[in-house]
């Protein structure tokens, strides 16, 4: 159902324009009225009309001037102008201030209800979209739940890759994780407040951030913005306590080592937790780098990439592979860039592409087939990834290459 303001210092006007408003389809729940520019500020952000026909010349306030003090009101609505004066500059003018559209009087009954179905459309379209942005960003918020907690234990797979890089975070990301705990029993509905708080002060400083809360304790996974520096860390554990502090929530904060990338973010959640005596401290957190000095860094690679090679097409993770090769997963990437260059996730990755190609230059299967059978389950990642790796698609690829044969 549909307010209406009717905004005009003239009578008879305000009565033929309700009078063709209740001949409109539309489904009216109220038509407000009103005859000067001060009394259209003060109904509009009492009653938040849905569309509001707005006269330019008024006493008091004009149209265009009222508009300026209510245009952002913090819900949705549609303005239509008119005008005795068929002035290109006020209809250029009330445009640029957002109008919906501009009629010049008398208007028309034909016009009016044109652009009032328009506005009606458009307030419905705008209704959809927002409940859908909602729906996207719930839906993104509990599979970044997800994702943090795979991220957290170093379950590092396809999913992981594709999820972060659809929020633009590669791989060799750096950031810390914060933990935060509260003994105490907090309503969930305190709680989401206080991590969506959070989160968008951090994004005021380009800051992209996972979290969630589970039993009394909340975590973030955060990832440094380009250029941001060790002193910037105290920023975002000002945040994260403010955050909670603004809900009344005095929680013990802590945090991890900063990550060099995603394959070190378990050791900075398990530090985190430490910190807030959620696990207890580590006994030797350097017995790993001091293996990895003491093994054969070439055979290990050589092992780690035999393994890759006559397993890409299974589901890898970072911990299956760490697993092969026989130690500490929180340092088995940085292992493999010094001696490589890259991390095992590119070398996976770039196999995979590699035996795509090769299967790309037959017509024997399909691209989503072929996804498959390189250890990809998301046939739609496998071509962002392809195409991010080669410059075209999977399927532009097999056709150069065939016309390349003829």
């Amino acid at each position: 159902m549909y307010k209406i303001l009717i905004a005009d210092d003239e009578a008879l006007e305000r009565e033929a324009l309700s009078f063709f408003i209740r001949q409109s389809n539309l489904d009216i729940e109220e038509i407000i009225e009103c005859s000067d520019g001060n009394d259209v500020v003060k109904k509009t952000l009492l009653y938040h009309p849905d569309i509001i026909i707005l006269d330019i010349n008024m006493p008091g306030l004009s149209g265009l001037d009222a508009f300026e003090q209510f245009k952002n009101a913090d819900y949705p609505f549609k303005v239509i102008f008119s005008t005795a004066y068929d002035y290109f500059e006020y209809a250029r003018k009330a445009l640029k201030l957002g109008a919906m559209d501009f009629l010049v009087k008398p208007v028309k009954k034909e016009q009016f209800l044109t652009a009032l179905n328009k506005a009606a459309e458009e307030l419905e379209e705008e209704t959809e979209a927002a409940k859908w942005d909602k729906r996207v960003k719930n839906m993104l918020d509990h599979m970044g739940q997800k994702i943090l907690a795979r991220l957290a234990t170093g379950k590092i797979d396809e999913d992981v890759l594709y999820y972060l890089d659809t929020l633009g975070i590669p791989f060799e990301a750096e950031g810390a994780v914060f933990c935060a705990w509260n003994a105490g029993d907090i309503d969930e509905n305190l709680k989401k407040e206080a991590l969506d708080e959070i989160k968008e002060n951090l994004s005021y400083f380009d800051i992209k951030v996972l979290s969630q809360w589970r039993n009394a304790t909340a975590t973030f996974i955060v990832f440094f913005p380009e250029g941001f520096s060790a002193e910037d860390i105290k920023l975002i554990e000002e945040c994260i306590r403010r955050g909670f502090l603004n809900k009344r929530l005095p929680l013990i904060c802590g945090r991890g080592s900063t990550f060099e990338d995603i394959s070190q973010i378990e050791k900075s959640f398990d530090e985190a937790r430490a910190s807030i005596g959620d696990i207890q401290e580590f006994q030797d957190e350097n017995a790993d780098e001091e293996q990895i000095k003491n093994v054969d860094g070439l055979a290990a690679v050589k092992n780690i990439r035999e393994f890759i090679d006559t397993n890409y097409e299974k589901h890898l993770t970072l911990d299956m592979i760490a697993e092969k090769a026989g130690y500490s997963k929180f340092y088995l990437n940085r292992l493999f860039k010094q001696h490589t260059d890259r991390t095992i996730m590119d070398y996976l990755i770039q196999t995979r592409i590699n035996k795509a190609k090769e299967l790309l230059r037959h017509e024997e299967y399909t691209v989503k087939q072929i996804s498959a059978m390189v250890g990809y389950s998301e046939p739609n990642y496998f071509t962002i990834t392809f195409k991010k790796a080669e410059g075209i698609s999977p399927i532009k690829y097999r056709y150069q290459f065939q016309e390349e044969g003829r």
